[in-house]
């Protein structure tokens, strides 16, 4: 390659990323995600504040142990239940 077209090519790449490829790449990304997966788990469990996931259904499908606090139920018996199951009657809360 002439030099000239060298010197285009490094410019040109000089703005792009490099992301690893091939199974080295895939273990690096792999890494990060259980690195990021660890953080959350960490912010889930310790927090001081009530977290709890649904499903599209409106049942509970993770809730962290500041539940307990809240409802006064570990996290493992909401778990599989109805968020209408928690609710006072006189709320207008939909069915699903």
């Amino acid at each position: 390659m002439p030099k000239e077209k060298h010197a285009q090519s490094r410019k040109a790449l000089a703005g792009v990323e490099k992301y690893p490829t091939g199974i080295r790449g895939l273990d690096v990304h792999q890494q990060a995600l259980e690195e990021s997966e660890a953080r959350f788990r960490t912010m889930f469990e310790a927090s001081q504040d009530t977290i709890i996931i649904t499903d599209d259904e409106a049942v509970y499908v993770q809730a962290n142990p500041a539940v307990a606090a809240l409802l006064g139920l570990p996290p493992e018996q909401l778990l599989g239940r109805k968020v209408s199951e928690f609710l006072d009657d006189t709320l207008d809360f939909p069915a699903f």
